[in-house]
């Protein structure tokens, strides 16, 4: 292993989602695998974790159990975790938050996309990403309310709700996912042509 590498603990009860994270990320990072819990503890006392990418439901726990209990009882006090699910509740997503997630991905998820989000992860670190990134997640949203692509309007809406930028942005993509879930998908896009248009994200001074 290049020392280079930095080590991403993957959980997750479905081998198909295992199979995609090795594939988008074992070019650039050491992973350890888990099926099961029990697997994932075993990682975790043998490797030097840098982060847990996890689902949110497990058979025998909840991944945010999994993360409290790695925090307290495996030396994992400040380790980042990224969440990953298919139920992106309100609920969900708020105790995501509490638990400090550098990002929470809605599934489906392409290998790219994946890679993208666990890259930036580990460049911010505080769950804020940088212009750039934004802008291209704002572009895929606008692209899928033109389509009316429902799955890529719920995944993307999902992660944007989710993510911290400034005041001002923030209340803008509130008000494009009230939007969206009125499947008021023509204004969701004309409200992110508005964003993108003026830019608002790059005024890190509204904060």
């Amino acid at each position: 292993m290049a020392d280079s590498k930095k080590v991403i603990l993957a959980v997750d009860d479905m081998v198909t989602v295992l199979n995609m994270i090795r594939k988008a990320l074992e070019p650039g990072y050491e992973l350890c695998l888990a099926k099961t819990v029990d697997a994932a503890w075993k990682a975790l006392a043998a490797n030097s974790v840098d982060m847990v990418l996890l689902d949110t439901e497990l058979p025998e726990m909840s991944g945010f159990d999994f993360l409290s209990a790695a925090r307290k009882n495996h030396g994992c006090r400040d380790i980042p975790a990224i969440f990953v699910t298919s139920h992106a509740t309100k609920d969900i997503i708020a105790q995501a938050r509490m638990m400090g997630a550098r990002d929470f991905i809605v599934k489906p998820i392409t290998p790219d996309r994946l890679l993208a989000r666990v890259n930036e992860a580990f460049k911010t670190g505080d769950q804020k990403i940088n212009e750039a990134f934004l802008g291209k997640e704002l572009l895929a949203l606008q692209g899928a309310c033109k389509k009316g692509d429902t799955g890529t309007i719920a995944s993307l809406a999902g992660q944007l709700q989710f993510m911290h930028f400034n005041m001002i942005v923030d209340a803008h993509i509130a008000e494009i996912c009230g939007m969206i879930a009125q499947q008021n998908y023509s204004l969701a896009g004309e409200k992110i042509h508005i964003l993108l248009d003026n830019r608002f994200y790059e005024h890190e001074e509204s904060i």
